[in-house]
């Protein structure tokens, strides 16, 4: 449930509203369990409308995303444990909520595809499951508007924390999915001693904001459970950066 706030703008569609809701940069229900209830979790200004279209599709991307993920770590067990949970229909006494479950279930399975062992197409740092024949696993499409409207999101409001901005028709944004390995070119820069980098690394997260000394391109880098990856620069509309 958002919290309400006073009038104000949504960092979305910028539009001024009477309803301002607290949108969590991250959703809630993608922390582990383990963080402690007093740890800070960033926040931004939403209206009601923007908050629950984005609640809905981060849920939707979230199972998703929970259900293709290799065990590597305990973040990761921990979260696929939650969404087999969301989705076990004997977890719950409600009928409504089992022939939920039921049907979420039915719609997942038609919507994988079976897999043949090429990695080519998978989404970085999520690879077939280890202990089983990649040939006889499954594969499972993440749209890509999700994606990119997810990556906006959150670059969205970690500048409004860090610099109170909103990103309007100024601003160049650009979300970037992808190995790290292939943009090596970028990901030095976060860690380039020239470059004023903020670290921030609630458990099962870590954000890095890296400002250059000219002050454009920020360039951002949101590491999830140690396995989901999201790349992305800002920089200001019709400027070329070298």
């Amino acid at each position: 449930m958002s919290k309400k706030l006073k009038q104000g703008k949504c960092i979305h569609c910028l539009k001024w509203t009477s309803e301002l809701t607290e949108d969590h940069v991250l959703p809630r229900s993608w922390y582990v369990l383990t963080v402690p209830s007093n740890e800070e979790k960033w926040t931004a200004p939403s209206c009601r409308l923007c908050n629950g279209s984005l609640g809905q599709m981060e849920n939707d991307l979230f199972i998703k995303l929970a259900l293709c993920l290799n065990i590597t770590n305990d973040y990761t067990k921990a979260i696929r444990q939650r969404v087999m949970d969301m989705l076990n229909p004997d977890l719950t006494k409600d009928f409504i909520q089992k022939q939920a479950r039921l049907k979420k279930i039915k719609e997942l399975l038609a919507d994988t595809r079976p897999g043949d062992g090429s990695r080519e197409g998978l989404f970085p740092n999520f690879d077939y499951h280890d202990g089983y024949d990649p040939k006889i696993q499954r594969t499972m499409p993440i749209p890509k508007i999700p994606l990119q409207k997810f990556g906006e999101k959150l670059i969205k409001g970690i500048e409004y924390n860090k610099s109170n901005r909103y990103i309007d028709a100024g601003y160049s944004l650009e979300v970037i999915y992808a190995h790290p390995e292939t943009i090596r070119d970028v990901t030095k820069l976060i860690h380039d001693k020239r470059w004023s980098t903020h670290h921030y690394h609630p458990q099962g997260f870590e954000f890095y904001r890296a400002l250059p000394p000219q002050g454009f391109p920020i360039i951002y880098q949101v590491k999830i459970w140690d396995r989901f990856e999201v790349f992305g620069t800002l920089g200001k509309t019709g400027e070329i950066y070298e």
